[in-house]
């Protein structure tokens, strides 16, 4: 929200005294990074805010209306017993802008739990690790996912993330023991050769545009390739979106992870129909997770507005496609010896399987009776949980570490010798060919730990999602720290703020630190919660470890069931690239921008140049090139 446009409803304060303080620090406030001003041709066009112009000045007259009804609608039905302060400003703020900006600029002002009035509505907003804890461990069967139940079962049904509390637990059941290890060894190759991919498909078509555009590109690059104004911004030289790329090199592995299907999206010189239908699919998953109005909902206005007819022609392509994989999948699974026990089925040699998807899985496992309709929906909520989050903290990672050039040394020091050992066992086993692709392993996961935790600092400042919604069933009268919530409320935990609170992570909130991670911090710093231990970190920092104060991938009952599967597959994605390429920002970094829909995006795109780097060898290397060399080489080395 605009600075100073929040104001509390009473004079308490910050809320129990949680971030109690903030206000003298509020003008000194940073975010990452600083949005620009709109670009229509990145940013949603918000039809409410073009028709009424409500900021044409200060105090406006729509302003005026807006918040005089929604303290008439909050007077005449809010039952409000949560003893929480209220979060007042103007309405054209909270439409003006991203959602979690505004939420957070009033925690700073209120704390770590308030409640927001909108319209009819009324919102519960929490900050507060203990709150936190409480709503998503301690007392989790009291809350769905309500709002966010309503805006995305028409496009995922009874998948895992709209589905009632009932059908997500005997889904997560189901699904869990899909992501076995096994399957993930299998899934790391997966991951690496989708990667060189890209980086193929990066370093042709900067071959083609550097002499001068000859041969088609592919429609990856010739969409993200930034245009003729920022190739001359760029000293007229090869520049990228790689916000589009990761979107692209995160489909193709979800599409071979879930389904078995090769998308191809990195390579393709044109958009297929498949591809096509699951970005339309995502672009209105975005918009209605946003929108505070429900228009689709209204008989006449989901059919006549264009984004919904194109919404409705996407989802039909898209749900013939997996009603044919599911079909296929049947079929190959009655035609190999049917269903198997799932402690069979986990066994399997996944390095030599055919089909090593989550879809074959489910199918095969003995006792699993999903209907095709509940396979479908399963299918289309791994689709687009398991695209776009990832695809998000992979941009946002490169986009950091571009800037930090001492932070980016230290993680090619890391990966180098890694990669350095598996390009030359893949070399070996290819006879020698040197453009084999190296396959990394979940042990060169857990063996690059600077890598890992600049993918957690970057979902630490950039949480995808920036909310967690939640939905109370009953009263709750036992919230942390005194407060109440009442039957139907809708909740939002604010992974945003929770991630930038300096109560919890210090004064350098806001910095980017990877290796914070590395030490413990927090204990004994705020009542109620225990702080962050490093010991307990695992592959990432998450909820146990940081007694959720971070959270990366949920919590609880309704916790993403591939926070392993996206860990694993950003650090090999990162290792490959990075190990690969050198990449640089072709515009200024606030020019980036940022937008929110599900995820945090960029405004602008992640516009950059790449082009081919030389790693040094490590010692490990060297050593090797001198055995391969002969001794007289090996002599000379070592007298210089």
């Amino acid at each position: 929200a605009p600075r100073g446009s929040g104001r509390a409803a009473d004079d308490g304060g910050a809320a129990g005294g949680y971030e109690s303080g903030y206000e003298s620090d509020y003008e000194s406030e940073r975010y990452r990074p600083v949005p620009p001003g709109p670009r229509k041709d990145r940013r949603e066009a918000n039809w409410l805010m073009d028709t009424f112009n409500p900021r044409a000045e200060a105090g406006g007259v729509f302003d005026m209306v807006a918040q005089r009804l929604t303290d008439a609608f909050d007077g005449a039905f809010s039952r409000d017993i949560s003893g929480a302060p209220v979060a007042r400003g103007d309405i054209s703020a909270l439409l003006a802008e991203p959602l979690f900006k505004a939420l957070y600029a009033w925690f700073l002002e209120l704390g770590g739990i308030y409640r927001l009035p909108f319209g009819p509505k009324s919102f519960i907003v929490v900050s507060d690790p203990a709150i936190a804890r409480h709503i998503l461990k301690d007392n989790a069967a009291n809350y769905s996912k309500g709002l966010l139940s309503e805006i995305l079962k028409p496009i995922m049904g009874d998948g895992l993330i709209p589905a009632s509390p009932e059908i997500a637990a005997k889904r997560r059941k189901v699904i869990l023991p899909s992501v076995h290890n096994a399957y993930l060894r299998r899934m790391m190759s997966t991951f690496s050769l989708t990667a060189a991919e890209l980086g193929d498909a990066i370093e042709e078509n900067r071959a083609r545009q550097v002499v001068g555009g000859a041969g088609e590109q592919t429609q990856s690059a010739r969409g993200a390739s930034g245009g003729e104004d920022q190739a001359q911004q760029h000293g007229g030289g090869f520049v990228i979106d790689m916000e589009q790329q990761f979107n692209h090199v995160t489909l193709d592995i979800v599409g071979r992870a879930v389904f078995n299907q090769t998308f191809g999206s990195v390579q393709a010189v044109e958009e297929t129909e498949i591809v096509r239908a699951v970005y339309d699919v995502l672009k209105e998953a975005d918009h209605r997770a946003t929108f505070f109005l429900p228009y689709w909902d209204d008989p006449l206005l989901g059919r006549v507005v264009p984004r919904q007819a194109r919404f409705r022609r996407a989802l039909r392509v898209l749900n013939e496609r997996l009603s044919e994989l599911v079909g296929s999948a049947r079929a190959a699974s009655a035609a190999e010896g049917g269903q198997d026990d799932l402690e069979r089925l986990q066994q399997r040699d996944y390095a030599n399987v055919r089909d090593p998807s989550m879809l074959r899985f489910l199918v095969d496992m003995r006792g699993e009776d999903a209907t095709d309709n509940q396979l479908r929906d399963d299918l289309m909520t791994l689709l687009i949980a398991g695209h776009e989050t990832t695809s998000a903290v992979l941009t946002w990672a490169l986009f950091e570490l571009s800037q930090d050039p001492e932070l980016l040394a230290d993680v090619l020091a890391e990966v180098d010798p890694i990669m350095e050992t598996r390009e030359r066992e893949a070399a070996e086993a290819a006879g020698g060919d040197s453009s084999a692709v190296p396959i990394l392993t979940m042990d060169d996961v857990k063996d690059m730990p600077l890598l890992r935790c600049t993918v957690a600092e970057t979902l630490r400042l950039y949480p995808q999602p920036p909310v967690l919604i939640r939905r109370s069933i009953e009263d709750d009268m036992s919230v942390p720290r005194g407060f109440n919530i009442v039957k139907n409320s809708d909740v939002f935990i604010s992974t945003y703020n929770l991630h930038r609170s300096r109560a919890t992570y210090g004064p350098d909130v806001e910095e980017f630190k990877p290796r914070r991670w590395m030490s413990d911090f927090g204990q004994g710093e705020v009542e109620g919660w225990d702080g962050y231990r490093a010991s307990a970190m695992g592959l990432y920092p998450n909820e146990s470890s940081s007694d959720f104060a971070f959270l990366p991938f949920g919590a609880g009952n309704r916790k993403c069931v591939g926070d392993v599967f996206a860990v694993c597959e950003a650090v090999t994605i990162l290792a490959v690239l990075l190990r690969r390429m050198r990449f640089e920002l072709a515009i200024a970094p606030e020019e980036v921008g940022m937008v929110t829909a599900a995820t945090i995006h960029t405004e602008s795109g992640l516009i950059m140049s790449a082009e081919r780097r030389e790693p040094p060898l490590t010692g490990a290397s060297a050593a090797h090139a001198r055995k391969a060399h002969g001794a007289g080489a090996g002599a000379g080395a070592g007298a210089g």
